[in-house]
């Protein structure tokens, strides 16, 4: 029984039982009655002024294993799901490096 019912569903569990309180001002205040989404990377890096390195996968196994089985996906909703996820990913990256304030040149590489 059960399944897994999704990260946004599961990082608000955590967030009402832990109750973090370190969710940055900035992120808190564009996230007024939904904080949890400070705890989420999607959510938080935009609002994360110090240098830092990232790391994200379009095809993250952890994350699409967890939403289709570990497996490649097959079904027709599987490989959307999985497109999904790719251009999700590749956009926040993209935003991310657009806002970057840099004042000594290029600071990202992509691969």
């Amino acid at each position: 029984g059960g399944g897994f019912w999704g990260f946004g569903n599961e990082t608000q569990q955590a967030h009402a039982l832990f109750k973090p309180t370190h969710l940055g001002d900035e992120c808190a205040a564009a996230n007024k009655g939904a904080e949890w989404k400070c705890i989420f990377g999607q959510y938080r890096m935009p609002h994360v002024k110090t240098p830092y390195l990232l790391v994200a996968s379009e095809y993250d196994s952890f994350q699409l294993s967890t939403a289709v089985g570990w497996h490649t996906p097959k079904t027709a909703g599987e490989k959307a799901y999985a497109a999904n996820f790719a251009k999700q990913t590749a956009a926040l990256s993209e935003s991310l490096r657009a806002n970057w304030k840099s004042t000594d040149g290029p600071n990202a590489v992509y691969s």
